[in-house]
This record gives C-alpha cells, sequence and structure tokens, in this order.
C-alpha cells in the first residue's frame, strides 16, 4: 500500500506537530528545537508513496580528514546501537545527516509508526551532533569515555584509532604511498 502527504500531515496535525510542505522539492518539512539547537526533520515519499524516508539533513559538517576515521566509528557503534536510524556522510561537502526508512509494502502507514520513528530520529539526531562536535572539537569520542565501557578497553580502541589518524596523515602526505 501507500501513502499521501496529506495522510502523513493529517497525522502530524493530529499530533499538534507544525510542518509545511515544500511543493517545489516535494516534501514535507518541520523544525524542532531542544537546548536552542534546532534540528530539520524533512518528510519524503519515495517508490510511488510505499515508501516514507524521515530525513534530519546537515546536523553538521565533517571535512577535516584526520577526525573522519574517529567520527565514522562513532557513527557506526551508533547506527548498530539504534538499529533503525542511519547515519549518512556526503563526501561532496562533508555534510552529517541521520534518517529513517519505512517500507510499507502491504500495510499503511499508522500514526504510531510514524510518531515513533520521528521521535527515534530526533533524539538521535540531537544525541549524535553533540557526540559528533565533540568528536570534531577534540579529537576524542566520549562515547569510549561512557559508561558501562571497560577502561582499557576504551583506551586500546583510542590508541588504536589515534594510529589510524596518523597513518591516514602519513598517506596524505606521501600521495598515498605509505
Amino acid at each position: 500500500m501507500s501513502t499521501d502527504f496529506e495522510a502523513i500531515g493529517k497525522i502530524l496535525g493530529e499530533a499538534g506537530i507544525l510542518y509545511e510542505f515544500d511543493d517545489d522539492h516535494q516534501y514535507l518539512k518541520t523544525m524542532w528545537v531542544r537546548d536552542d539547537n534546532p534540528v530539520l526533520l524533512l518528510i519524503m515519499l519515495l517508490e510511488n508513496g510505499e515508501l516514507v524516508q524521515l530525513r534530519a539533513p546537515g546536523l553538521f559538517s565533517a571535512a577535516d580528514p584526520d577526525t573522519k576515521p574517529l567520527l565514522f566509528r562513532a557513527m557506526l557503534q551508533m547506527a548498530y546501537e539504534t538499529r533503525l536510524v542511519q547515519f549518512e556522510y556526503d563526501p561532496a561537502d562533508g555534510e552529517v545527516s541521520t534518517c529513517i526508512d519505512i517500507a510499507l509494502e502491504d500495510n499503511t502507514l499508522s500514526s504510531q509508526q510514524l510518531l515513533r520513528c520521528c521521535a527515534l530520529l530526533l533524539d538521535v539526531s540531537y544525541l549524535a551532533r553533540n557526540r559528533l562536535k565533540t568528536i570534531l572539537e577534540t579529537g576524542r569520542d566520549p562515547g569510549l569515555d561512557a559508561e558501562g565501557i571497560d577502561r582499557e578497553e576504551a583506551q586500546q580502541r583510542q590508541s588504536q584509532l589515534d594510529e589510524m589518524v596518523e597513518l591516514a596523515k602519513k598517506i596524505r602526505s606521501s600521495g598515498g604511498d605509505a
């Protein structure tokens, strides 16, 4: 089954969520703010309305090649831990985004399904942006210092990541012949 923007707008409206429809780009958009940090949420329909994509674009830009190994590791870890949220990186401009795809196939989109996915995407986007910005600013992953992480293992992982960063620098400076 498929859905349309009218049905999605109805779900958002009934939940008291303000949104706009962008006719040029064919998506619904809504803005969320937490701790004075805005996150744009786009809702797009793909595959003739059989795939609903929720996207939080432009969380930040990550162009520094030295922090990319640590940044990508953290994004993969968060994607693994949340299961439903995908992390995306655009190599053209360094844009980091998150998204959730909802395949409808032979079902209709329920309000519970849409609102749960919106809430999850927003929560993960806020947490990810804070963690990943810390990585970009400090070169250290605060996720390696979290509760439940074995300190020795965390230090070993950080040391391995530091070595990967150094190797990446050598490879770049030598033109790829390290």
